[in-house]
């Protein structure tokens, strides 16, 4: 299903922390795998907003 919803290039997650209600992403993602953890989880927002990636800044 996450390749069907292209995951790898356009989820992000968001948790809702600080909120009582807020999601774990221990619980959110139990089983995911790394590549698209890594994705989900940190490049696919620093793409999105222009951060570093990888200890490079993209240009």
């Amino acid at each position: 299903m996450l390749d069907m919803i292209y995951a790898k290039e356009c989820l992000l997650f968001a948790s809702d922390y600080p909120h009582w209600d807020f999601d774990s992403p221990k619980l959110a993602f139990p089983k995911l795998a790394k590549d698209y953890h890594e994705r989900i989880f940190y490049s696919n927002a620093a793409e999105l907003y222009g951060l570093v990636t990888h200890g490079k800044a993209d240009e």
